[in-house]
């Protein structure tokens, strides 16, 4: 099985990693965002959003 998906991987590598740096990027990008709204939100009482 953990052969399989490691044979998988190597084949498609160039794949998988540019779906897995889309992926990640993408959640950084939400977490970020998520983060500098909680920020702006506490800094500006809440006013902005």
């Amino acid at each position: 099985m953990a052969g399989d998906i490691l044979y998988f991987l190597h084949r498609h590598f160039r794949a998988v990693f540019l779906i897995g740096a889309t992926v990640g990027v993408m959640t950084l990008g939400l977490m970020v965002r998520g983060v500098l709204g909680l920020l702006f939100s506490v800094s500006t009482g809440g006013g902005a959003g």
